[in-house]
């Protein structure tokens, strides 16, 4: 019965099956990195998803032993227990949330782990799955080959998306905060990477044009913090942080330090349901290497993003009404 469901329902991504025929949403990004959707294993999710154990059989049949998996879903943790008699020390753990970026370093923590399972037999085979096997499964298998196979972003997207996504359902890494950490891997292959440095932001500036500043008062500004473990701090920008206001822009006083180098900021609004909350992610360090200056103590710089490169309804370019023009954030290296 699963198998028939499976069958009927069309899907974003590429789909194979087993010598018996059941279907696996399962796709060879290369010969070695595998990424398929989240396997379960409870009713009714199995008629639909994967089988967490069709899974296994697959991989037992095709890969022996030589294979291990990579979850990098955060939400909804009990699909399948880690715990599965036949998962023992085969599944490595790092999560992050849905429709965003991860921290740079669990990013590289990641790809550094594909790495070494890799090297240690070439018969080794990585299987990356997070919810549906697209956006954060794209992000760390593109990274993984731009870092230890050459590749550019470009290619890496593109081979992703060619052996990932069916036809006529878009990219397989399309938010754009993925693919502005998937540029930092490009800084990585020729600038190490310095954790120690962090930052305090400054103040907040958002510049309207055509009027728009009517809609501040009901504006929301949030602030995330993204530690190594990706564990997010929220800093609410109260109106009360409100400096001054023209009918150009508004400037906030925030003066908060960071605890790590990536943040992200959320914008809201209580105007009415034709207004998506939008945001963006970065890395200080990476930022500031990309305007070609040298991180250092008590170096000022700032952040600009325009509200087309925000990121939109689950990370989507759907963002309703236009709040604003631009957003930009001002820091200090501490």
């Amino acid at each position: 019965m699963s198998s028939i469901i499976k069958k009927l329902i069309p899907t974003a991504t590429k789909s194979l099956q087993d010598d018996l025929g059941t279907p696996l949403d399962l796709s060879y990004i290369t010969d070695k990195i595998l990424v398929c959707s989240c396997p379960v294993s409870t009713f009714p999710k199995v008629l639909y998803r994967n089988s967490l154990n069709d899974l296994i059989n697959f991989l037992e049949i095709y890969h022996s032993d030589h294979w291990s998996i990579w979850n990098f879903k955060a939400e909804d943790t009990d699909d399948y227990s880690f715990k599965h008699k036949q998962l023992e020390g085969k599944v490595n753990y790092f999560p992050w949330p849905d429709h965003q970026a991860p921290s740079f370093q669990l990013l590289l923590d990641s790809i550094n782990s594909i790495h070494q399972f890799l090297e240690k037999d070439k018969k080794n085979v990585a299987v990356l799955h997070c919810k549906m096997g697209k956006g954060r499964s794209g992000l760390i298998s593109a990274a993984y080959l731009m870092i230890y196979q050459n590749s550019t972003k470009e290619q890496a997207c593109y081979l992703f998306t060619t052996k990932r996504m069916n036809p006529g359902f878009g990219e397989g890494v399309s938010i754009l905060s993925q693919l502005r950490y998937l540029s930092y891997c490009s800084l990585y292959k020729v600038h190490p990477y310095c954790p120690e440095f962090v930052a305090r932001i400054d103040h907040l500036r958002i510049l309207f044009d055509e009027g728009r500043n009517q809609h501040l008062r009901r504006l929301s500004i949030s602030i995330f913090f993204l530690n190594i473990e990706n564990a997010q701090n929220k800093v609410l920008v109260k109106s009360s942080d409100l400096v001054l206001q023209t009918k150009e822009n508004a400037i906030y006083h925030v003066d908060q330090p960071l605890k790590s180098q990536d943040f992200r900021v959320l914008v809201d609004s209580n105007e009415s349901s034709s207004v998506f909350p939008v945001s963006t992610s970065f890395n200080v360090y990476w930022e500031i290497i990309s305007l070609n200056k040298i991180p250092e103590k008590d170096l000022k710089g700032v952040l600009k993003v325009k509200w087309m490169e925000m990121d939109g309804f689950r990370g989507t370019q759907l963002k309703g009404k236009r709040l604003f023009d631009k957003i930009e954030i001002y820091f200090t290296l501490v």
